[in-house]
């Protein structure tokens, strides 16, 4: 079994756009998987000095694979403060 480490996830979200979304994230928000929201919040407060928080929506339940990790979750919005 693969270990995902904090560097993989960042990679993966680099990949996906990050600084691009960074610029608007204020606003629009990224969807994440509930799973996943504590460990992508410390991950973009660290390396970007950005407090990420849910503001309110939730996702029906959904399987899929998200920053390589697989889940079967429901997902949130996070933005920034």
């Amino acid at each position: 079994m693969k270990t995902i480490t904090d560097a993989s996830i960042l990679n993966d979200l680099e990949y996906r756009g990050i600084d691009a979304f960074l610029s608007e994230m204020m606003n629009a928000g990224i969807v994440v998987p509930q799973c996943f929201v504590q460990r992508v919040t410390a991950i973009v407060e660290e390396n970007y000095g950005i407090d990420l928080v849910p503001n309110g929506d939730v996702f029906a339940k959904q399987e899929g694979n998200y920053c390589l990790m697989p889940y079967n979750d429901t997902s949130v919005t996070l933005v920034g403060q």
